[in-house]
């Protein structure tokens, strides 16, 4: 009983220890440089495929409508390969856990489920994942991914930028709407008008034109004033 037993361990640790040999052998050989950049190569020309898709705009009958449809099929292929073999070298959590390699997993997902379900609602929006693919570059680049990992880690610093500007805008508003709502009900009527009107202000979008200029042409009534019409600044 307890060769037997011996026996079966034997060799079910072979049979890992094959496994992980395997694997380390797909693992250096994707994470190569020449499979790493023939993947970058893959991703660029998708993406250009892509944007000669959407300029020539084929319509379904023409020969390039078959011929771009043909293309995708091929990528779509060529990326299912290699997220296999990426799911292959890095099993199971270092795959998981890696945001890139799940975002990969994503792409290729909706890609193979809008060309396997033809009649699956909405498939023309997952189609247009196709688009996204090109981001899988930040994930093989490194000056790329070091762009992105340094937006990511200011999305914090940003967002309290931000908060502080929501702040001193909705105080200029408050303010705004007691001053401004008889000359300009449209803009300062309400605090939610207010500040919409001051974050047009904020982006400089018209403001001379559309808010500050008609603003000095009405008096405290909303009437044009008199001598605005004289010719006078002074409203």
């Amino acid at each position: 009983g307890r060769r037997g037993a011996g026996r079966a361990d034997s060799v079910k640790n072979e049979g890992m220890d094959r496994f992980t040999i395997f694997q380390k052998r797909m693992a250096s050989m994707y994470d190569s440089q020449p499979v790493q950049i023939t993947v970058a190569i893959l991703i660029g020309l998708n993406f250009l495929a892509n944007a000669a898709q959407a300029e020539t705009n084929p319509v379904e009958g023409e020969f390039s409508y078959t011929f771009f449809n043909g293309l995708d099929l091929a990528f779509t292929i060529l990326f299912t390969v290699e997220l296999a073999v990426n799911l292959v070298a890095n099993w199971f959590w270092t795959f998981v856990n890696d945001g890139w390699s799940m975002f990969d997993f994503v792409v290729v997902a909706i890609s193979l489920t809008a060309l396997g379900v033809e009649d699956l609602p909405g498939v023309s929006t997952l189609r247009l994942m196709r688009a996204f693919r090109v981001m899988r570059l930040f994930g093989r680049l490194a000056s790329l991914r070091q762009i992105i990992n340094s937006l990511t880690a200011s999305i914090l610093p940003v967002m309290n930028a931000f908060l502080i500007m929501l702040l001193v805008t909705s105080i200029y508003a408050i303010l705004a709407v007691n001053f401004f709502q008889n000359r300009q009900p449209e803009f300062f009527g309400r605090f939610s008008t207010a500040l919409f009107s001051m974050f047009q202000v904020c982006t400089g979008d018209a403001w001379a034109s559309e808010i500050a200029r008609p603003l000095m042409m009405r008096n405290a009534t909303g009437h044009i004033s008199e001598t605005w019409e004289e010719g006078r600044l002074d409203p």
